[in-house]
């Protein structure tokens, strides 16, 4: 009589065959992950291009001028944000015009006059943090180079705040907490927050984010390394030092940065820069563009023209500038002092072995020397 013999796997088998599906996902992720992040940064491009359409937009029906919330002759009504907004009441019989968030639902017909929350009878200074191009704080920068998606510019897109065209994709914690928004009929989402990331104020601000620098007056942001502060001027200390340039002013079209991708999105260590106490989501401040020499934020130039600019070669740029006698293509000489734009938050995070050669150590974009009429990058990079 014959026995019937069981067919099976032995456990050498086994292991072969569980060894080389490991293998081909070793081998398969990295590339399945990195086609994700090539499709979010086409995204990211997308968005950036339709924006340039908007920015040429505006300038066409304002004489060339760029997107702006303040007054350009705001220098002449005080000495700071707060007493020039008060004096602008008093002089012109009305208040300067807000940042106008649009129309929610809750309550009916509520107007949203400013996007951060800031209203001008309450509390004046803050009223002026949001319309001045930028204001240097402790902790968190305000000001409307942060603010593209008020009704003021984004009327010249879909005419909604929360649109996701004002979100990098890769930035998740944001889309997350936001998802709920983009498909509300209302100019501003007026429903709770879902995410368990909950959202503080600034959680409604765009990913994208213009050029402060290039806002002002360019003398305000002068580089000369022979005078106080490397030529840098408080703009109230000039009568028209928040008078929008025109994007005909831009030199270097094809070199000044005008629009980029704010949060940190390449090699991230952890969701949480530490550096910052409390944050936007839920405690949390991710990590910003300027934070790791191996960031590639997409960016939008002037001549309208999108691609990814290394923060490795902005600071290298920046270096080669300073090497030639003058201050370099950022600004050391703001309030920010000579660290310039948070980047004493940067990675790696300073643990007494970190040298100025680990670390990014570049404002591009920000804080830009001459503002406008500068330039961020090299020609050839």
């Amino acid at each position: 009589m014959k026995h019937r013999t069981r067919s099976a796997f032995t456990i050498i088998e086994l292991l072969v065959v569980v060894s080389i599906i490991a293998l081909l996902i070793g081998i398969l992720l990295p590339a399945v992950g990195k086609a994700r992040d090539a499709a979010k940064e086409s995204t990211s491009a997308a968005n950036l291009r339709q924006m340039s359409i908007a920015h040429q937009t505006y300038a066409a029906e304002h004489s060339d001028r760029q997107f702006t919330l303040c007054d350009d002759n705001l220098a002449t009504y005080g000495d700071n944000g707060a007493q020039a907004v008060i004096n602008y009441a008093t002089v012109n019989g009305s208040h300067h015009p807000s940042v106008i968030g649009g129309y929610g639902v809750n309550p009916p017909n509520f107007t949203q006059q400013a996007l951060l929350g800031f209203w001008l009878d309450l509390n004046p200074d803050g009223f002026a943090w949001s319309i001045q191009p930028i204001v240097y704080t402790e902790g968190f920068e305000v000001g409307s180079f942060r603010l593209a998606n008020c009704r003021q510019f984004n009327t010249y897109l879909s005419g909604r705040a929360q649109d996701k065209v004002f979100y990098a994709p890769k930035c998740e914690m944001q889309i997350d907490a936001l998802e709920h928004c983009f498909d509300e009929p209302t100019e501003v989402c007026s429903t709770a927050a879902t995410s368990t990331a909950q959202l503080s104020s600034q959680g409604t601000w765009p990913t994208y984010v213009l050029s402060p620098a290039a806002m002002f007056h360019p003398a305000v942001f002068r580089g000369d390394p022979d005078l106080p502060n490397f030529g840098y001027q408080d703009p109230f200390d000039l009568s028209g030092g928040f008078r929008s340039p025109s994007m005909s002013q831009a030199l270097h079209p094809s070199l000044k940065t005008h629009m980029l991708d704010h949060i940190w999105l390449q090699n991230t260590r952890t969701d949480c820069n530490p550096l910052f106490e409390g944050g936007t989501f839920d405690g949390c401040e991710p990590w910003y563009f300027n934070a790791d020499l191996e960031s590639s934020p997409v960016t939008l130039f002037y001549d309208g023209h999108v691609d990814k600019v290394g923060v490795r070669d902005a600071r290298n740029a920046h270096e080669r500038a300073q090497a030639l006698g003058g201050i370099g293509l950022w600004h050391r000489g703001t309030p920010f002092s000579t660290e310039g734009y948070f980047n004493n938050f940067s990675y790696p995070i300073a643990t007494g072995t970190a040298t100025d050669l680990t670390l990014p150590n570049t404002s591009f974009h920000i804080l830009t020397t001459d503002g406008i009429r500068g330039r961020d990058i090299d020609a050839k990079q």
